[in-house]
């Protein structure tokens, strides 16, 4: 069983397309021993999952002074655009955002390294995503910026929490 693993824009950012089983019982992916050449350091500890109204914006989140807080982020059920923004000050792709339009029937996982920013837009009723965590979660280091920090589309209905509302907006 094999994982194609592509980089993208930003240094650090994979997008994994897991090879999936499919047969009249349904289907069978296994993803998690792909990572050990790419980040060998991390071990998974925390894991999180969402499930999303349509036009519900979630982000941008990350955990500061947290070298091990990688990402890995699945798309179990659902589209999305997702958005990647690097806010890394020495990174070399500083500044850099990536938006993909995602399906769940893509079979696709993002790896996101630490400090780079993350957010998605729901294009669908009931968008399940996983996340697992290369740190415990850690309310004190829970940061992000308002969405309105970048040139992104959405909608003029977006829902979006009380927190992310009140989150700073910021300039790359």
């Amino acid at each position: 069983m094999s994982t194609d693993i592509k980089s993208t824009s930003i240094k650090g950012v994979y997008i994994l397309k897991n090879q999936t089983f499919l047969d009249a019982r349904g289907s069978f992916t296994k993803q998690l021993n792909v990572f050990s050449e790419l980040i060998p350091h991390v071990t998974w500890q925390d894991q999180f999952h969402t499930v999303s109204k349509k036009h519900v914006f979630r982000g941008f989140h990350y955990q500061k002074n947290e070298p091990s807080s990688y990402k890995l982020i699945n798309f179990l059920n659902g589209i999305c655009t997702d958005y990647l923004v690097d806010i890394r000050p020495k990174s070399a792709t500083y500044g850099n955002i990536i938006s993909l339009n995602i399906s769940s029937n893509e079979r696709l996982s993002i790896l996101v390294p630490p400090s780079v920013a993350h957010g998605f837009l729901s294009k669908s009723e009931n968008l399940i995503t996983l996340y697992q965590i290369g740190c415990p979660y850690s309310p004190e280091n829970d940061v992000g910026f308002n969405y309105k920090s970048i040139d992104i589309d959405i909608p003029s209905d977006v829902i979006i929490s009380e927190r992310d509302k009140g989150l700073p907006i910021i300039s790359l």
